[in-house]
């Protein structure tokens, strides 16, 4: 099973689509800032009608979530429609609820953003586990003590919080222990920090299952997108 997310930048275009598609193949696909996919053609890999989305306000982009194979139905929270969207799905370990994560400013704040998401996902969990993934505009792992970046307080807490509340840990830092953690952001004033604000959160009963966890570099991502995609494979 294979896991990917891509913040396309801006509103996408049919080829950030099929990079993505055509790179990954994945079972599910998580998209931050697209246009409305059926706005696009379709390509070899992209069939505009397997994605669900939603715009957020200003309608310019949105977020969403595809599979090529499993038939998807759109949820959206009150709130932070187009900012986050989801679907069950039925994965190959079971049923499950998958949301595409694209944290707003609040009050120019991300963790305070971030606390509101989980505030509105925590009464809609039940037996089933989630997934999350997307643009989280925090750092999405824990940092070694020889890093140039270190984690905030507040992400602490955040990734506590996950962890016990939703049952969910950062794909990419636990299969990757003792590494440091990789850009994923490339900021436009300044792309040599290395943020790793895009993750994959997968129920902890999951994470034995990672064979590899990703951050794909280099051509063409640097030409599509300031955000690097973060693929993640299960057994």
């Amino acid at each position: 099973m294979r896991l990917a997310s891509f913040n396309m930048r801006a509103g996408g275009s049919p080829a950030h689509w099929d990079a993505i598609l055509e790179v990954t193949r994945p079972d599910l696909l998580f998209v931050q800032e697209t246009k409305r996919p059926s706005s696009f053609l379709a390509t070899d890999h992209f069939d505009p009608s397997r994605a669900r989305w939603a715009s957020v306000e200003h309608g310019r982009w949105g977020s969403a979530v595809f599979s090529a194979h499993a038939d998807l139905k759109l949820v959206t929270l009150e709130g932070l429609r187009g900012w986050v969207v989801g679907s069950p799905w039925e994965s190959p370990f079971g049923p499950a609820t998958a949301w595409s994560v694209h944290l707003p400013p609040e009050g120019r704040s991300y963790i305070k953003a971030a606390h509101n998401l989980l505030d509105l996902l925590e009464p809609t969990l039940g037996e089933v586990p989630v997934i999350l993934a997307g643009d989280w505009n925090f750092t999405v792992g824990f940092r070694l003590p020889d890093e140039t970046r270190k984690n905030k307080a507040g992400e602490l807490e955040l990734l506590e919080r996950l962890k016990e509340d939703f049952g969910v840990q950062p794909a990419w830092a636990t299969a990757n222990p003792d590494v440091p953690l990789p850009q994923t952001l490339r900021w436009a004033r300044d792309p040599t920090p290395p943020y790793h604000c895009d993750g994959i959160f997968l129920p902890t009963e999951w994470c034995s299952r990672i064979v590899s966890a990703d951050v794909l570099h280099g051509s063409p991502w640097t030409d599509l997108s300031d955000h690097n995609p973060v693929v993640v494979e299960l057994e």
